[in-house]
């Protein structure tokens, strides 16, 4: 159950959808499954937690390296990134 204030969540996630950025620059913590693109790991593990318990949907978006990701949180792409 969300028990978030709805006004508080929305300015966290004004989308309505979790959107993150992850930073493939460190395989311990996040890569591509090479069967079928999409990434995982222990960043995807934990924003797939968190967009869970905010019973909100969850997008990924990757990012080769930090810094793409950085700017990537600069102009509003997504709401939040694991570097």
């Amino acid at each position: 159950m969300n028990t978030l204030n709805p006004s508080l969540l929305s300015s966290f996630v004004p989308t309505g959808t979790l959107r993150v950025g992850i930073n493939l620059g460190n395989p311990l913590l996040a890569s591509l499954d090479g069967k079928t693109g999409t990434p995982k790991g222990i960043t995807v593990d934990i924003a797939n937690y968190i967009a869970n318990k905010l019973q909100l949907p969850i997008t990924f978006t990757c990012y080769p390296m930090a810094g793409a990701t950085v700017e990537a949180v600069k102009s509003d792409e997504v709401e939040t990134w694991y570097l």
